[in-house]
């Protein structure tokens, strides 16, 4: 196993604990939809299942979810700090072990288009838009187009 950035480390696997990480980021769970990630018993399921991972840092998390080993993940930076470029190396550093715990070929997100920081940011990382799931999410009450990035292994580690 190769060693964790220093400034990330895991987050147990502890219901409880969980549940007040919900709490924590309930406010910012709208982003996730209004649908199963807005109810804790759910948010604490999908986080504890065997192919997740969750990373704790002083500025956030690093959610690591739906990992298929020698393929792909997907990740979610809910980031409690909003400086986010301050953030860019470490992010980088979590990527490039993430990459190589789970031999991946590819990382994919996805966010609302009217996220305009965090299309910047996730640029700023190396992420690349993939295309627009139009009217794909309700979020507050309204239909959103979701915009899907990815990032590749040689683009982490050759660029």
């Amino acid at each position: 196993m190769m060693a964790l950035p220093a400034n990330l480390h895991f987050l147990s696997f502890d219901k409880e604990k969980l549940g007040k990480i919900w709490e924590e980021l309930k406010d910012f769970c709208w982003y996730l939809g209004e649908g199963e990630y807005s109810d804790p018993v759910f948010f604490t399921k999908v986080f504890t299942a065997p192919d997740s991972v969750i990373l704790e840092s002083s500025y956030g998390y690093f959610v690591i979810e739906r990992i298929k080993q020698g393929n792909r993940a997907e990740v979610h930076l809910p980031l409690t700090d909003h400086k986010l470029s301050a953030h860019i190396p470490d992010i980088q550093a979590g990527l490039v072990w993430l990459f190589t715990e789970f031999d991946l070929r590819r990382v994919e997100t996805n966010i609302y288009g009217f996220q305009r920081a965090v299309r910047r940011f996730l640029t700023k990382i190396g992420f690349q838009h993939e295309g627009t799931l139009r009217k794909r999410a309700m979020v507050r009450g309204e239909w959103r187009d979701v915009e899907m990035y990815s990032i590749l292994r040689e683009e982490i580690f050759n660029g």
